[in-house]
């Protein structure tokens, strides 16, 4: 079994939607306390930085939780980070800054990273001139011999 938190897949199974009533406070529960507690991470560390750079525009994304990778790279800093509380290396902090924020902040700003088509001011994906498409990996035919 693994020590990894599981932040779930977002979606249902047939089994679970049967019987779903959207007019059931039951129904309308609020997020897993996991996610509720990983986005107010993000809301309360995004707070505290203060952002400098040469650049006027910082590459950033109101609704950040639209971007898989963006979302990857928080979870692994929120993750990190709750690690810092079990550490007792007096050290730990300053590493979690050196070692995680410093290199998952360098590609999430960058003016190619995850936010590249989107506006602190004018929101998701507000720039639309990227028309490029992540690579997906695809799977070897069946008959494939690697």
């Amino acid at each position: 079994m693994s020590d990894e938190p599981d932040f779930g897949t977002g979606e249902i199974s047939d089994a679970d939607a049967d019987g779903y009533n959207p007019g059931d406070p039951a129904d309308s529960a609020p997020l897993p306390s996991l996610n509720v507690s990983f986005a107010e991470w993000v809301q309360e560390h995004f707070a505290m930085v203060e952002f400098f750079t040469a650049e006027a525009k910082i590459r950033w994304c109101p609704e950040w939780w639209e971007h898989t990778e963006a979302v990857a790279r928080l979870k692994a800093l929120w993750v990190a980070h709750i690690g810092l509380d079990e550490n007792e290396d007096a050290g730990a902090l300053s590493s979690w800054w050196l070692h995680h924020w410093d290199a998952h902040r360098a590609i999430l700003f960058h003016d190619k990273g995850p936010f590249r088509n989107c506006d602190v001011e004018h929101g998701h994906l507000w720039s639309s001139s990227d028309k490029r498409v992540a690579p997906v990996p695809a799977m070897p035919p069946v008959d494939w011999r690697g």
